[in-house]
């Protein structure tokens, strides 16, 4: 695509004006289209920590988490559980049909939500 100068979008960085493409994205080599510089640092620090941890070092940590759950340490437990079952979604109650009444129906009740579509045994 043409790069495109879009007066809403230009700013004037001094020598010359920003010039983005025609997605709107900036061209390479503008000051302005660098990114995040917080997130590079960030970027930076994760490397620094999956470089200094070794997969035997996980394995170490994971076996020490499993031997605390095991002697009642619940953080751990959780921790554990979380991982490897995933966060626990809000069970539905069947013990209380207060809030949402429960209802079976019959053979001949009408179905709720199904469409009437007037006189089905019409000729």
């Amino acid at each position: 695509m043409d790069a495109v100068e879009n007066p809403a979008a230009s700013v004037d960085n001094g020598e010359r004006k920003a010039v983005r493409d025609g997605k709107g994205r900036f061209l390479p080599g503008n000051r302005l289209g660098q990114g995040n510089p917080v997130y590079k640092r960030q970027a930076k620090y994760r490397r620094a920590f999956e470089d200094a941890v070794s997969e035997d070092d996980m394995a170490d940590i994971a076996r020490a988490m499993v031997a605390a759950a095991k002697k009642g340490d619940v953080v751990a437990a959780r921790l554990i559980t979380d991982y490897l079952l995933g966060k626990p979604v809000t069970p539905i109650s069947v013990e209380s049909t207060s809030a949402h009444p429960i209802r079976l129906l019959g053979p001949d009740d009408p179905v709720p939500g199904a469409a009437d579509d007037g006189d089905a045994d019409a000729d």
